[in-house]
């Protein structure tokens, strides 16, 4: 959970313990649950990262071993076009990039009723990172940002730190689609 999300949560709950409401409790400390179970669940992914980043040999390793766990858990084909060659990303990039692509194929499966979840990391105009993660699902709801979609947040706030560009949309045939662009240091002298 964002630690902006858990403060506003344990003061709605103190304003629930004070005017004693305690009728309001229950959907605030359910919220508090989700999100410490979710950040529980992203140490856990930063631990396994870690050892991926030195098991596998690289970022195309790593993600290749992602998008095979995910496909021996799911019922949905992914597939990872890695189109990155001779490009020199820090490994602060490369394991914000992970945890983006681990993040936003992990709510295609948990969320999108699809069949297919594409991953495309390709460079972009010699400028920038690009990558589109897309699912053929039932799309992504208005609003859902705000409305306790944790990967969602966890996906712009790892943006932030590499200062990039994230969109997360419906695609018109159907789906959603999470466009993330950014520009590696090495781009930056």
């Amino acid at each position: 959970m964002h630690r902006g999300n858990a403060c506003r949560s344990r003061t709605r709950l103190q304003k629930s313990v004070d005017s004693q409401q305690y009728d309001l409790q229950q959907p605030i400390v359910d919220e508090l649950r989700e999100g410490l179970s979710s950040a529980y669940r992203q140490l856990r992914e930063l631990l396994t990262t870690f050892r991926l980043k030195i098991e596998s040999g690289g970022l195309q390793g790593a993600l290749a071993l992602v998008i095979s766990k995910l496909n021996e858990r799911s019922d949905l084909t992914i597939q990872l076009h890695y189109k990155l060659s001779n490009i020199p990303l820090s490994p602060t990039e490369e394991i914000h990039l992970l945890q983006i692509i681990r993040e936003a194929s992990q709510n295609a499966v948990n969320h999108s009723k699809g069949s297919t979840v594409d991953i495309v990391l390709q460079q972009k105009d010699n400028q920038s990172i690009e990558l589109l993660v897309e699912d053929n699902g039932i799309g992504i709801p208005p609003n859902a940002e705000r409305n306790n979609h944790y990967g969602l947040a966890i996906i712009s706030e790892r943006s932030r730190h590499l200062n990039g560009q994230v969109d997360i949309e419906p695609r018109q045939q159907g789906g959603t689609r999470v466009r993330f662009s950014f520009k590696p240091n090495f781009l930056l002298d």
